[in-house]
């Protein structure tokens, strides 16, 4: 990877030394193709925080297997080798030191090359690749950096790597306090920052057309630093006035050699030339005074978030809303330029704690990625009685978000009991009573009574809780004699604040 956007592709066969580069650059989330190889690949950014960057490497093998068929043997993205490297500034040729990025890629198991931050080999003065050997040490003069790579107790492989940055640390200066001879040393540097800039990860020819809403990324490189300071961006558009740009990032500042740049803009229709002005630390400017880039917008961007619309129950979903029975919610998005599906949230909480974002495992999200401009979420949360907030934010492929209101709503659900039995039914030793209550009441109450009436057994603390419930009876009455055979019934009694409703069912005893 040469940075977030972009990579290229090495390829080397099986007991060969040879290193082939191919003559295209690869790009995320677009398919790369080689005819001549039958090669095709596709990186994709899933949406991760962690992002590609300079350096990073993927390494598959290819086989032939027993039906002729070429396939992919092996992926890996990490070091196959543990071995350890060592860098410090050469003791021979410390005047040579080249701050920078720096990237140390294994071509076998006990040789490695050093690229630079664009991936290009150092070399000798004759053009051939510096090569170093692994337990040897390396003296890079072009760099001005000893370098010492140590194995460990598994050997380096073809695509292993290592990363390091060297940079300047300081500035030294001196006062004269008496007039002596003294030699003055001057500095040779001359030449201006080195420039690239690329529009939503590709480099784009002048006048090009790109997007309304572009990620344009600059990155700047200078041996000697550069000066962050200096650098900035103005805009015209339709050869109008230039106008300062403030709401870039610049990246990296911890490494001069190397800078990023992150620009996202909002352009409309129109011709713009972005002017990029930036010195090094020894004055030098970037193309005598500035570099320009021209490029073409054609048409506007889309400014608007997507719409929400929320019901319950079949019922739009307001403030205040009070619901009488369990929570149904049918929730449309709808925008006419596309939908991010992966940005759908939401939030759903008890009274009196934060919102809290559920998993996808708790909602259902259709959404048909032909037809973007749409999708439809349902939400069936299985609640017992309180106050509760909801809220659902999404954002569209422009990047523009919809975020709803925190709306407050209660559920006031009846108690009520259904579905009770007693299992067994007849009744030999023992049974259980099972009952399903919409919320909890204050109690539940079951007695026993004779086919005449007569109470024979109370279970005054019967189970009460929200949901399915289950009550042990040892089929004794309350002197703990075993009941009789024969036909008995009982009553189930719950009871809710000052009122109470009750059900009687009947059950029979044989043994």
């Amino acid at each position: 990877f040469l940075n977030k956007h972009s990579y290229e592709v090495l390829i080397k066969l099986k007991g060969s030394s040879v290193i082939e580069k191919l003559g295209q650059n690869g790009y995320v989330n677009r398919t790369f193709k080689d005819e001549i190889l039958g090669l095709e690949l596709n990186l994709n950014d899933v949406g991760s925080d962690q992002e590609f960057e300079f350096g990073d490497v993927l390494i598959f093998e290819t086989e032939v297997n027993v039906n002729g068929q070429v396939q992919v043997d092996s992926l890996r993205k990490t070091n196959a080798g543990n071995g350890i490297g060592y860098a410090n500034v050469s003791q021979d040729y410390p005047e040579e030191f080249l701050p920078g990025a720096w990237l140390i890629f294994f071509t076998q198991h006990d040789r490695f090359e050093i690229h630079d931050g664009l991936n290009t080999p150092i070399r000798y003065l004759h053009g051939s690749p510096v090569v170093g050997r692994v337990n040897q040490p390396l003296t890079l003069k072009a760099i001005g950096i000893d370098l010492l790579i140590n194995s460990g107790d598994r050997s380096f492989q073809f695509g292993d790597k290592m990363k390091f940055s060297t940079s300047l640390v300081g500035v030294l200066s001196t006062t004269v306090t008496e007039l002596t001879p003294l030699t003055l040393s001057y500095n040779t540097d001359r030449a201006p920052p080195k420039i690239k800039l690329w529009v939503d990860g590709e480099e784009r020819e002048p006048k090009s057309q790109i997007e309304p809403r572009p990620e344009i990324s600059i990155l700047l490189q200078d041996v000697n630093g550069i000066d962050t300071d200096s650098f900035s961006i103005q805009l015209s558009k339709d050869e109008g006035p230039f106008a300062e740009v403030n709401d870039f990032e610049i990246a990296n500042k911890n490494n001069p050699a190397i800078i990023s740049i992150e620009y996202e803009p909002i352009l409309f229709i129109g011709r713009y030339l972005f002017r990029v002005r930036v010195k090094d630390l020894n004055g030098n400017k970037l193309g005598g005074d500035f570099t320009e880039f021209l490029y073409r917008v054609d048409k506007n961007p889309d400014l608007y978030p997507p719409e929400i619309d929320m019901y319950v129950n079949d019922t739009p979903l307001v403030n205040g809303t009070v619901l009488r029975e369990q929570p149904k919610f049918d929730i449309t998005i709808n925008d006419d330029k596309g939908l991010d599906a992966k940005t759908i949230k939401l939030f759903f909480n008890v009274e009196g704690n934060q919102l809290e974002e559920l998993t996808l495992k708790s909602f259902d999200i259709i959404f048909d990625p032909a037809i973007p401009t749409q999708a439809n979420m349902y939400f069936a949360p299985d609640t017992p009685n309180a106050n509760y907030q909801i809220r659902v934010t999404v954002q569209d492929k422009s990047g523009n978000l919809a975020e709803s209101p925190d709306i407050n709503f209660q559920i006031d659900e009846p108690v009520k009991v259904a579905k009770i039995l007693n299992i067994p039914n007849p009744i030999k030793n023992q049974t259980f009573f099972t009952y399903e209550l919409t919320q909890a009441p204050y109690s539940v109450e079951i007695k026993i009574y004779t086919v005449g009436g007569r109470l024979i057994r109370t279970i005054s603390d019967a189970s009460a809780k929200r949901g399915y419930n289950e009550q042990y009876w040892n089929a004794r009455d309350e002197d703990g004699i075993r009941l009789a055979n024969g036909t008995y019934f009982y009553k189930v009694k719950v009871q809710i604040e000052d009122q109470h409703f009750e059900k009687i069912k009947r059950l029979a005893v044989l043994r």
